[in-house]
């Protein structure tokens, strides 16, 4: 997800950098390229790289959680049985926990930055959309991606 927010920031910095020049002649600047960088490249780094890639991990973190469920189970029917389990495996547990919320903390942070972005190159987009250019701007951001749990 580092890797999809790169390439979004890079994005947003292009976004930037051609509403810096302007609505331009009939307002193609604002229309067409900073419009499409706003409403295209960034909002498209978000809601395609970037969601999918927390929901694959959205879905890894799910699979993990039903293992140590399955694992848990396991060994409360060995206690049930009489016997132990390994010394070890609560803490094992508890770290396999702890590593799946760090990892969906950290994803929500990266999902917040992302929809960050959007909104930025939404109000950079808007903001050359004035006077002869008005309503030449993407207008509303789109609803932001949600957190993962």
């Amino acid at each position: 997800m580092e890797g999809d927010l790169t390439q979004t920031a890079a994005d947003l910095q292009r976004t930037r950098s051609d509403a810096a020049k302007g609505g331009g002649d009939q307002c193609l600047n604002a229309s067409t390229t900073v419009y499409n960088d706003a409403a295209t490249t960034v909002y498209n780094d978000v809601q395609t790289n970037l969601y999918n890639h927390s929901l694959d991990l959205e879905n890894q973190a799910q699979t993990v959680r039903q293992e140590v469920s399955n694992l848990q189970s396991d060994l409360q029917a060995l206690q049930n049985d009489g016997a132990t389990g390994p010394s070890e495996a609560p803490s094992e547990i508890s770290g396999a926990n702890a590593a799946i919320a760090a990892t969906v903390a950290a994803a929500n942070q990266h999902i917040d930055q992302g929809n960050a972005y959007v909104a930025t190159s939404y109000q950079v987009a808007n903001g050359i959309a004035v006077g002869p250019c008005a309503g030449t701007g993407p207008g509303n951001p789109p609803e932001p991606v949600k957190h993962i749990n």
